[in-house]
């Protein structure tokens, strides 16, 4: 008991002590200042350093095209059915070439099954060739040959960046021409797929799956 009230005697001179030597300093011990503390009620928010803002938007985020040169600007109906068109004719003057330079090469009077066959192949060959050179141009920079024509070019809608090819390849053209080629089902979603263009976003159907807009560049 004794020894407890030692204890709290030697802790209230220290005190005292401490509180005489700021208020009545020595000269040579150097004044430290003491921030006052303010006790903040339950609605005041503490200062936020703007240094350093771990709610503050991302750099990522500063730096889409959206952001350094304003929103994008749709292409119109008339380029998009030119790039369409474009792209349709550069298939048939593939394929009308192909199949007549093959039919003349290999042409027999009189065996018209190797005829159709010869034809067949070489139309196959000319859809082969018409998609591996959209696939370099939609690799390079998301535009098929007629959308590059128009200077058209298919981003993506949240980040407005370039589409990949993956998602140009599989969502905008192998899933829509799969859906095609079904009885009834295809002819609707083909119609449904055009008919879509003319809304505000101009977002057609395989648009819609594949997340993308269509800007020009």
């Amino acid at each position: 008991m004794l020894a407890a009230c030692r204890r709290q005697e030697s802790s209230a001179a220290k005190t005292w002590a401490l509180i005489y030597i700021y208020n009545y300093p020595p000269s040579h011990l150097p004044l430290i200042p003491i921030k006052p503390v303010r006790f903040m009620h339950s609605e005041e928010k503490p200062p936020v350093d703007e240094a350093y803002n771990p709610y503050q938007a991302s750099l990522t985020a500063k730096a889409l095209p959206a952001a350094n040169h304003g929103a994008p600007e749709l292409a119109s109906l008339g380029q998009r059915f030119a790039a369409a068109c474009i792209d349709f004719g550069i298939f048939l003057l593939l394929s009308i070439g192909i199949v007549s330079i093959a039919s003349q090469t290999n042409f027999t009077p009189y065996n018209l099954p190797l005829n159709d066959q010869i034809v067949q192949a070489s139309g196959f060959f000319a859809i082969l060739v018409y998609i591996i050179v959209q696939l370099v141009s939609i690799a390079n920079s998301a535009q098929s040959l007629g959308k590059r024509a128009l200077k058209i070019q298919v981003v993506r809608k949240d980040t407005l960046f370039p589409c990949n090819t993956s998602r140009y390849v599989w969502l905008r053209w192998a899933l829509p021409t799969a859906i095609y080629c079904i009885p009834l089902i295809g002819l609707f979603f083909m119609l449904l797929d055009n008919l879509l263009v003319f809304a505000a976003d101009r977002r057609c159907l395989h648009d819609k799956i594949a997340d993308t807009l269509v800007v020009k560049v």
